[in-house]
């Protein structure tokens, strides 16, 4: 390519030059926004950022069912984690009024809460 550019007059080498160096820095950047993209794609697709961002630790009334649940009273049902608070809470009061606190995380279609305390309520 250094033959035939010297064949050429000056500035017209020197156009293609820079051209071709302008297009490669073209393409590069074309492939780090690509890849960008890609990335930030795969975490949002994944629920990365999301997972973390949605925690929220809560106290709420609940009624403890015999599904490893809990509803409000507004009947929203909480999957409660596998802890040792959540195994207790759900296996030694099944039925009871409960007053629980915990981080809640939202999934897709349900909500996961890691019990952190609870306490029955006496009716």
């Amino acid at each position: 390519m250094k033959v035939a550019i010297n064949l050429l007059p000056k500035n017209v080498g020197d156009q293609l030059l820079t051209r071709h160096v302008k297009e490669i820095v073209r393409m590069e950047l074309v492939a780090k926004i690509r890849t960008g993209l890609l990335v930030a794609s795969i975490l949002l697709l994944t629920g990365i950022p999301g997972r973390a961002m949605d925690a929220s630790t809560i106290t709420f009334l609940a009624t403890v069912t015999d599904g490893y649940q809990l509803v409000d009273d507004a009947g929203q049902p909480y999957e409660v984690e596998n802890t040792t608070k959540g195994n207790e809470l759900v296996l030694n009061h099944v039925g009871s009024k409960v007053e629980v606190t915990g981080t809640v995380q939202d999934e897709v279609d349900y909500k996961i809460i890691v019990v952190e305390s609870f306490r029955v309520i006496e009716e």
